[in-house]
């Protein structure tokens, strides 16, 4: 005869392996003395340990000039500028525009006007007739 007497019951190791971890993790952060004095010095050095403008650590100390916290608010500032000018462009485009095509204009009609008063006096001094035109870059 068999004994039906015993019972087997098998869990799945997927299923019990994330309840002891979090079971383990939660004993060690009270033995610590809870998540938020763990958390919140940790927080705090790390938005104040000082680093360069870029946010990182350099070993030599006299470029760790900021915080980082300052660095990431100034991040953040830069970013909302760039959004807000960029907004503030192109609500205005027409206006630029026309503004531009103006001063091309009005400088246009000036190397119009210096191109034929060179001509007129180098014609004055001489039959021949060298025209050298050079124009300076932005970077200049």
């Amino acid at each position: 005869m068999e004994d039906k007497s015993q019972v087997n019951v098998s869990v799945s190791e997927n299923l019990v392996k994330p309840i002891i971890e979090a079971k383990i993790e939660a004993t060690i952060i009270e033995a610590l003395g809870g998540a938020d004095k763990i958390i919140g010095p940790l927080v705090y050095e790390t938005l104040m340990r000082k680093c360069n403008s870029e946010g990182k650590v350099e070993n030599y100390g006299s470029y760790n000039k900021f915080t980082y916290l300052e660095v990431l608010c100034t991040e953040k500032l830069k970013a909302a500028a760039k959004v807000a000018l960029e907004k503030f462009i192109a609500d205005r485009m027409p206006t630029i525009e026309n503004q531009i095509e103006f001063q091309l204009r009005k400088q246009s009609s000036a190397f119009a006007k210096i191109m034929v008063d060179g001509l007129k006096e180098c014609m004055k001094t001489s039959w021949q007739l060298k025209c050298d035109v050079q124009f300076k870059t932005l970077e200049s």
